[in-house]
């Protein structure tokens, strides 16, 4: 089980930096795109799609950032204690 780990956990770890910044990236464009629909977008029949969509694209991507870490503690085969800074 400990080798499974290590072909999973090794590779996401590699991974891990360009991941969390593709996705803060995201996660950050949705959030002003929210704003600027929040501004711009009033009086407009879409508006509440529009927010909300974006809305829920930016949290969903900050979840996604967040769970990426916690697998990757889950999965941590060295047995010594991982800090992840974000």
């Amino acid at each position: 089980m400990n080798i499974l780990k290590s072909i999973i956990f090794y590779p996401m770890m590699w991974l891990r930096g360009i991941f969390l910044l593709v996705g803060k990236v995201l996660q950050g464009l949705f959030l002003l795109g929210a704003i600027f629909i929040l501004f711009a977008g009033q009086g407009h029949d879409y508006f509440w799609t529009l927010f909300l969509t974006f809305s829920g694209f930016s949290f969903f991507f900050f979840l996604l950032t967040q769970f990426y870490d916690q697998i990757l503690l889950k999965l941590n085969p060295t047995g010594n204690d991982l800090f992840l800074i974000q």
